[in-house]
């Protein structure tokens, strides 16, 4: 209670998933998917998560969208108060882009 430092509150994030960390706007994004994608795409979809912090406000929003799955690799790209998710898929030269609004909260397919 004394500390000068206060340690943030996290969202409840599964401990099986693979979590990527980056900032967008003035908030930080947290970006969770399955380690193992081939295990677990259920009928070749599977769950993005965004959960995203505001930094003066320390409030957590969650978004979510199905995509395709496999996948081998997740690009971020940052620009403003958008984050491109590139989604580089197993077995394919194409890879699908997803874009995160931070202000609105959104994710949707570009």
């Amino acid at each position: 209670e004394g500390a000068w430092l206060k340690p943030l509150a996290l969202p409840a994030i599964d401990a099986s998933r693979s979590i990527t960390v980056t900032g967008c706007g003035e908030k930080l994004v947290l970006i969770e998917k399955p380690k193992d994608m081939e295990a677990d795409a259920a009928f070749g979809y599977m769950d993005l998560y965004v959960h995203a912090m505001n930094l003066q406000t320390e409030e957590w929003v969650h978004a979510d969208i199905m995509v395709r799955a496999p996948s081998a690799n997740l690009l971020l790209l940052p620009r403003d108060d958008k984050l491109k998710l590139y989604i580089r898929f197993v077995k394919e030269d194409n890879n699908d882009v997803y874009v995160y609004d931070v202000k609105e909260n959104t994710i949707s397919a570009e």
